[in-house]
């Protein structure tokens, strides 16, 4: 039984370890991709990429600035899916998916296939949010199967994140 449990911490905590230290952009505060995933900075994003990754699944993880909003973001996720993945003004967009971090903090999650950024693959928008400002986090894989395979690790890192408490209201 004791043996049991130490295999268990072990395998928590080496989880923990591989999801990188906790980094802050703009009012998010996360858990980076490993440290051999490639990061390009600007002023409105943060990117990190494991196209260098030698067998690898590709994957991208894109987080952007936060912008002030007014309504809901369930309501406005539509526009959010459309401009962030570049889609035409017309373009379906998923059914939003309310959810929230480990902290209890909201978050509207959609996913689907298209053809936005990163090329024709499979996008999961999360929208982190309080009720004056809204914070996007896109991941891209290749499809829907390359994504599934690693859902919980997806899942744990759109959860993992924590919302900068001087943004917080």
């Amino acid at each position: 039984m004791r043996f049991s449990a130490l295999i268990l911490g072990i395998l928590i905590f080496s989880s923990f370890n591989s999801m990188g230290q906790s980094q802050a952009f703009d009012k998010l505060i996360f858990n980076a991709p490993p440290a051999e995933w490639s990061k390009q900075e600007t002023l409105d994003k943060v990117t990190y990429s494991n196209y260098n990754v030698k067998g690898a699944e590709p994957a991208t993880l894109t987080i952007f600035k936060s912008m002030p909003v007014t309504g809901k973001a369930d309501q406005q996720l539509p526009q959010y899916w459309r401009h962030y993945l570049q889609l035409s003004d017309t373009a379906a967009a998923p059914r939003p998916k309310k959810q929230y971090t480990n902290d209890g903090d909201p978050m509207v999650v959609a996913s689907g296939e298209a053809a936005g950024p990163e090329g024709k693959g499979y996008y999961v928008l999360a929208v982190y949010h309080t009720e004056t400002w809204a914070q996007p986090l896109l991941i891209f894989t290749p499809s829907a199967k390359a994504y599934r395979l690693q859902l919980a690790e997806w899942m744990d890192r759109l959860q993992t994140v924590r919302l900068a408490k001087a943004g917080k209201k």
